[in-house]
């Protein structure tokens, strides 16, 4: 197989996707209001639907401890290190955009087809086990730290409203309503598994469309410095922090150890996209970051395939 081949079969439907969000704007079939709103339904029903699938198909027993610890170690290290960083110069919100940028993978639409065609079963098995705590372990801390960011009174008062807040949003109580269904309940009835799946299936692919309207607003020169720089962290940054607490620190088979370089190499999810949309953060870089971080993303792996401990089959 060449090298290019799986990274361009699989980001190109993205780019698609991005674009026909892209033309529906600037053909006037999509508004910017029409782009909140359907945003925030996205957010509100789609988004919560593939969550909560998600976490109920998981068996959480199954899961293998070292890649996810590689992972999430440098993840949630890069989360915190971007948002303690950039607290004081921007507003709290931002930053915790920004922190989510850095660390949130395109795991589904773009990391599951190309770790299958490019490594098989196996590889495919290691990264489902992030992709199960994905939205668990990241969303739900950058969820907490929006709603501190968010809340006022004291910080005492900020964090019980955050907490009380968070328990109820729509990312949250799906996440924990699936892990709970998977520790306590039997197998999704089957008409409720189409639903949700038919639901599921489309989060991705709106995300993606509702970030190519919003870019038919703002362009992708609006906020290119700030998106470059989020880029250049999440497919730079975070792979080489993953490399090294998986290799020097957890010492993984060198299998293992390529699916968590290949995973944090992966372009920004566009779920951050509705994050920022939602807590009204200035979408412009964050949609931009995205979009730049998914076109830099094929070059970057093409490059860094061949060096992976275990290449391409």
């Amino acid at each position: 197989m060449e090298l290019a081949g799986p990274v361009l079969e699989v980001v190109l439907p993205v780019y698609g996707l991005i674009a026909a969000g892209w033309a529906a704007h600037r053909a006037g079939l999509v508004a910017d209001e029409d782009v909140r709103r359907f945003t925030d339904f996205t957010f509100r029903v789609f988004v919560p639907a593939q969550l909560f699938l998600a976490m109920a198909r998981t068996d959480f027993r199954t899961l293998q401890a070292g890649v996810p610890t590689a992972y999430f170690g440098a993840a949630l290290a890069l989360f915190g290190a971007v948002v303690a960083i950039r607290w004081r110069s921007v507003p709290p919100v931002r930053a915790a955009v920004e922190g989510l940028a850095a660390s949130f993978s395109n795991t589904v639409m773009i990391g599951i087809p190309l770790v299958t065609l490019g490594w098989g079963e196996s590889a495919l098995a290691m990264l489902l086990s992030i992709v199960a705590l994905h939205s668990l372990l990241l969303l739900t801390t950058a969820t907490f730290v929006f709603e501190v960011a968010a809340a006022t009174g004291t910080p005492l008062v900020a964090v019980g409203r955050a907490l009380r807040t968070s328990v109820l949003h729509p990312v949250i109580l799906p996440i924990i309503a699936g892990a709970a269904w998977s520790a306590l309940g039997p197998p999704l009835p089957g008409p409720a598994q189409s639903t949700l799946g038919l639901l599921a299936a489309a989060a991705s692919p709106l995300c993606l469309v509702l970030l190519g309207a919003s870019l038919g607003r703002d362009g992708l020169r609006t906020g290119l410095r700030p998106a470059l720089a989020l880029s250049a962290l999440k497919l730079v940054a975070f792979p080489l922090l993953a490399a090294a607490i998986g290799r020097f620190v957890l010492g993984l088979e060198p299998l293992a150890l390529t699916v968590v370089i290949l995973t944090a190499t992966l372009p920004i999810g566009a779920n951050v996209f509705l994050f920022a949309q939602r807590y009204r953060s200035d979408t412009a870089p964050i949609a931009a970051a995205v979009v730049w971080s998914t076109l830099l993303a094929a070059p970057i792996l093409a490059v860094l395939l061949p060096l992976l401990p275990v290449p391409p089959r």
